[in-house]
């Protein structure tokens, strides 16, 4: 499941994420490699199968790695969450 989606729009899945990562992720204090291992792997964790099978398909064929393909999906509410509260999204993501 998801494979052939991921295989159908892999250079736009690519391109998509190359874009989000500059303007979200890298700035301030904020790394893509904290997000994909603070929050893609427990909401991957928290999945439903159906959902996590979704997420393997378009990993396997689009040569993203598993947590970004799940930061992807679930970008809206990291943004919403870093727009509304980004002191806290920090301290969340970067303890002292």
């Amino acid at each position: 499941m998801g494979q052939q989606y991921g295989h159908l729009v892999k250079d736009k899945i690519i391109a998509t994420r190359d874009v989000w990562k500059k303007i979200f992720i890298d700035s301030e204090a904020l790394t893509y490699e904290s997000i994909l291992k603070v929050i893609g792997k427990p909401f991957y964790t928290s999945a439903p199968k159906t959902l996590k099978d979704l997420y393997e398909g378009i990993a396997d064929t689009s040569g993203l790695k598993l947590e970004e393909v799940v930061i992807m999906d679930n970008w809206r509410p990291l943004v919403l969450l870093g727009r509304a509260n980004r002191r806290n999204l920090l301290r969340f993501l970067m303890p002292e």
